[in-house]
């Protein structure tokens, strides 16, 4: 496999160094020596303020100056290029209302509350409720619920069982929803002793909040927690709305070391979520280490992934965490082409993961996440981006020092929404925010 991954600071013990793939091109005439003692040719850079700059199919990459060794002129050279696509092509869609937006100068916060007993909440908010879906745990097993509410949080207006604990599918686990501000769709996992099983399910936004289709099991694989090298891992499955299309995006078990693969497996439904094709996503050329929790979304006529991606060794492969990271943006055409892939999150001394959030208005992208200093802090951040990817915004909006916490977002035209559950204690926090 052919990569280059980036090596950021997490304490003055270990050295900033940088790798990322890229094959030979033809007439390329320059080598870029790395002092990690990894090597690239490239067909032309530039050298601005201490950084090395060039174009490759995933972008431009930047590179410090620092952590070059060498840059000789070599003959040309010619090599094949790597293949990414996709065993099928998507068709085409209408483009997605996005929502509308003003300019961002900062945001402000209006109201917490605190919700205990309920864990994983994800949200999808109106003009005037906000759907709180979340897993609750009792002596019968796990459920789904949803709460909903008015749109500042202050009146309950309804609560609902959606999944309960069955014979044949065990519990449920982790869910994730999206919507088209008429209907929400769920897609959530359900799990026994040794088997997991995906599900998919559309319901009306409104206060009866009534299931309209219920799909699945669309899926069968190795319980999450007994998962190998290779096999379908079901939790966290990423959602996504492409006009009347919708996708659930599964990822593949690899080492969260930098030598792991980062495979992903989605999934493409019409709006009534009747099955029109599955392919599998390999980015390995772009990211490092296996797939974590990630976000999907689509948005004037490309498709963005948002997702970790190591620049270390795993302390424990079970944990994904564990293994130093930092947040990758991957961009893809229709036919799931990568045309751009770019580093968006890179703070030193942090590891970067929990991708669990990703929105997009006609300005902006927001993205929520965690950032974490092992036995000193766990945060959740929302960074908002420009169409370009650069960073307009950073709200760290919970830390704790124990334990570990899984974000979700919502955005409205003037408002964000921002769940938290602090994993373990079972005790989640939602946040809403006025965009100023």
């Amino acid at each position: 496999m052919n990569k280059l991954s980036i090596n950021k600071t997490l304490s003055i013990l270990l050295l900033f160094s940088v790798s990322i793939l890229f094959s030979t091109s033809a007439f390329a005439d320059y080598k870029i020596i790395l002092k990690n003692g990894r090597e690239f040719v490239v067909d032309n850079y530039k050298e601005s303020n201490g950084k090395i700059k060039f174009y490759r199919e995933g972008g431009e990459i930047e590179i410090d100056r620092s952590n070059i060794k060498d840059i000789k002129k070599v003959k040309a050279a010619i090599s094949e290029q790597p293949t990414k696509t996709p065993t099928t092509t998507a068709t085409e869609s209408p483009t997605p209302t996005t929502t509308q937006a003003k300019e961002i100068s900062s945001i402000s916060l209006v109201k917490k509350i605190e919700i205990s007993g309920i864990a994983r909440p994800e949200i999808v908010a109106t003009d005037n409720r906000v759907f709180v879906v979340y897993l609750e745990s009792s002596m019968n097993g796990n459920s789904f619920k949803v709460k909903i509410y008015d749109n500042d949080l202050t009146k309950e207006i309804v609560s609902k069982t959606l999944v309960s604990k069955t014979s044949a599918y065990g519990n449920p686990t982790d869910i994730r929803i999206v919507s088209d501000g008429t209907y929400l769709y769920a897609f959530y996992e359900m799990a026994t002793s040794d088997k997991s099983y995906l599900f998919g399910e559309k319901y009306k936004l409104d206060d009866n909040f009534e299931k309209v289709v219920s799909q699945g099991p669309i899926v069968q694989s190795v319980m999450f927690r007994l998962a190998q090298n290779g096999d379908e891992k079901l939790d966290d499955p990423a959602p996504m709305i492409e006009g009347s299309n919708i996708y659930v995006m599964t990822r593949y078990k690899s080492s969260y070391s930098q030598s792991g693969e980062t495979k992903y497996r989605l999934y493409k439904f019409d709006n009534n979520l009747n099955k029109i094709t599955e392919f599998g996503l390999d980015l390995s050329a772009y990211a490092d280490g296996g797939a974590r929790q990630s976000s999907i979304i689509y948005d004037n006529g490309y498709y963005y992934i948002v997702l970790p991606t190591s620049t270390g060794s795993a302390i424990n492969e079970s944990a994904p965490l564990s293994a130093p990271a930092d947040i990758l943006m991957v961009k893809l055409d229709k036919n799931w082409n990568v045309k751009e892939s770019k580093l968006i999150a890179s703070e030193s001394g942090y590891t970067e993961g929990y991708v669990t959030g990703l929105k997009v208005d006609d300005k902006y992208f927001y993205i929520t996440y965690n950032q974490v200093i092992f036995g000193k802090e766990f945060s959740s951040v929302i960074k908002i981006y420009d169409k370009s990817w650069k960073v307009v915004l950073t709200e760290k909006y919970r830390t704790i020092t124990r334990g570990s916490l899984r974000p979700s977002l919502e955005v409205t035209s003037g408002r964000i929404y921002a769940a938290n559950e602090k994993e373990g204690d079972k005790k989640s926090e939602i946040y809403i925010f006025d965009k100023k």
